[in-house]
């Protein structure tokens, strides 16, 4: 049995418990904080293998960095669509132990999407959007709602690469064909001359997609693994053959920056997504036009995060690592230009 399958295991056990906590630590066996009370599993002792296979499993070469420099680490990470995780990984020279906090998941709802973005894809027939987040975020909840959303008044054909087919039964308004993102093709969207293409993965070969989409007059959404808006921009100029040609066509065809954080709560056993949505302004367009996009950022983000902590539903300890991505991020993103 493979280690993060055995993680997953132990997980979902104890979601099924109603568990908040899992502690997983060397010489004992795997234990759940239930009801305030801690209790083991019945399943075999960690050993030390065990231990350090489930961190090279759970954690990226970069966090791991940071376990082996600092002796600690937190990392989010989304086990289903209802549950996320909050891991803490504390390592000293004799042991290394594994707490993670297991947090229902709000779903987003109209709500907490921007007006901004719904006006955007309810009204434009062309351009290109990038949803930006932290590969741990969900984004295919996101583009869901989205699509739930924008389809309660407006008619759209919808045809969506690499995202789970979970829309066609609760749409009036909109008929949406999802395929695997290895099979989209030119061809195949103009045989479903499809309003709005979206691509749950940024690449070379999909930012070409999505060029001559928006060409042909259709609004395409790229989903984008980046920690701050500045680093979903740079990915997005890093797929292109050369960076100026890059900076043209998002220049002249980004419609916004749609981005999202993923947030624990400090008194509830909950987990959030906060989003903001960045319209490409005269401002922003200059930005990516003098190639300075290193000063786009989520003002929005930063204040709802403040909030959250002004009304103790969230730590200064928690925020942090956010903030530091969104600040800093843009340093990380010039050193990985990652055509893939």
């Amino acid at each position: 049995m493979e280690i993060l399958g055995y993680f997953k295991q132990l997980v979902a056990s104890s979601i099924q418990r109603e568990a908040t906590r899992l502690y997983c630590m060397v010489g004992h066996p795997p234990a759940i904080k239930r009801l305030n009370r801690l209790e083991f599993l019945q399943v075999r002792k960690n050993s030390a293998q065990d231990i350090e296979d489930m961190v090279g499993e759970i954690l990226t070469e970069e966090s791991r960095i940071a376990l082996d420099t600092h002796g600690e680490v937190q990392v989010s990470l989304e086990f289903d669509a209802l549950h996320s995780l909050h891991i803490f990984i504390t390592k000293t020279q004799h042991s290394t132990e594994i707490i993670g906090i297991i947090k229902k998941l709000h779903l987003p709802t109209r709500e907490d999407l921007p007006k901004e973005l719904i006006q955007v894809v309810s009204s434009a027939t062309y351009g290109i959007i990038l949803l930006g987040g932290s590969h741990c975020c969900n984004k295919d909840l996101t583009i869901q709602c989205l699509i739930n959303t924008v389809s309660e008044a407006h008619k759209r054909l919808i045809l969506t690469f690499g995202m789970p087919n979970t829309h066609n039964e609760h749409l009036e308004n909109a008929i949406v064909s999802s395929y695997p993102l290895s099979q989209a093709n030119m061809e195949l969207i103009r045989r479903y001359e499809a309003d709005i293409v979206l691509f749950s993965k940024i690449t070379p070969d999909i930012m070409k997609l999505a060029h001559e989409c928006v060409m042909q007059g259709i609004l395409v959404i790229v989903q984008v693994d980046a920690s701050s808006p500045a680093h979903t921009v740079t990915r997005a100029l890093s797929m292109f053959p050369d960076r100026k040609s890059g900076i043209n066509f998002l220049a002249d065809n980004l419609l916004g920056i749609a981005f999202q954080v993923l947030v624990s709560l400090k008194l509830s056993s909950d987990s959030l997504y906060l989003c903001d949505f960045i319209m490409n302004n005269d401002e922003i367009k200059q930005c990516i036009m003098d190639d300075k996009v290193a000063t786009i950022e989520s003002k929005k983000i930063v204040e709802m995060i403040n909030k959250l902590i002004e009304d103790e539903k969230l730590t200064h300890y928690d925020a942090h690592p956010i903030f530091v991505n969104l600040m800093n991020s843009f340093g990380k993103a010039i050193e990985a230009t990652d055509v893939f």
